[in-house]
């Protein structure tokens, strides 16, 4: 219970009116039990033992609070040396990341990048493909094509079944018309 000797030394003034700390470390003093609960500050609401410490206290007078709450603000100061954790790793397509290089003899790897049903070779936005593995995969179709590896319009029977590398239900990009 508070009384009338407790609440007389309460100011009605704004919190950082002429007052030595922020509202913040007075608000860390109060909730962190800093503060020597004796007689004079027990009962009283958060609101008015904060008042009543930004018009009493001074860096001077109290330097262990000051000690404290400098240890309080480095538990909740962000680590420097920590790495983003929302950081996305580098995108890379199927064919750098596996670290394959498409050639004209392996049909069925070139076979996943033509359609089955119309003989056309998927697009980038398709198959996630870097420019540089795309043109690549083009050229080398072309080449299986003129040799005999590989159908024109159709997918040879044996490579229907394979596993997918890409949806070309869903496309990465959207198209480009």
């Amino acid at each position: 219970m508070t009384t009338e000797r407790d609440t007389r030394h309460l100011t009605y003034h704004s919190i950082n009116r002429g007052a030595t700390r922020s509202y913040s470390d007075l608000a860390l003093l109060h909730n962190c039990n800093a503060v020597d609960c004796t007689g004079k500050l027990r009962g009283l609401s958060a609101q008015w033992t904060v008042r009543r410490l930004s018009s009493s206290l001074s860096p001077l007078q109290y330097p262990e609070l000051d000690e404290k709450i400098v240890a309080a603000r480095q538990k909740d100061m962000p680590i420097s040396d920590m790495p983003n954790p929302f950081e996305r790793e580098k995108a890379q397509c199927i064919l750098c990341r596996l670290k394959l290089t498409p050639d004209y003899k392996n049909a069925k790897l070139l076979s996943q990048f033509v359609s089955p049903y119309t003989g056309r070779i998927y697009g980038r936005h398709i198959t996630g493909l870097c420019l540089r593995q795309q043109q690549m995969v083009e050229e080398e179709i072309i080449k299986s094509q003129n040799v005999g590896f590989m159908a024109y319009y159709l997918k040879q029977v044996e490579f229907l079944h394979d596993p997918k590398l890409f949806d070309p239900e869903r496309p990465i990009r959207n198209h480009r018309f």
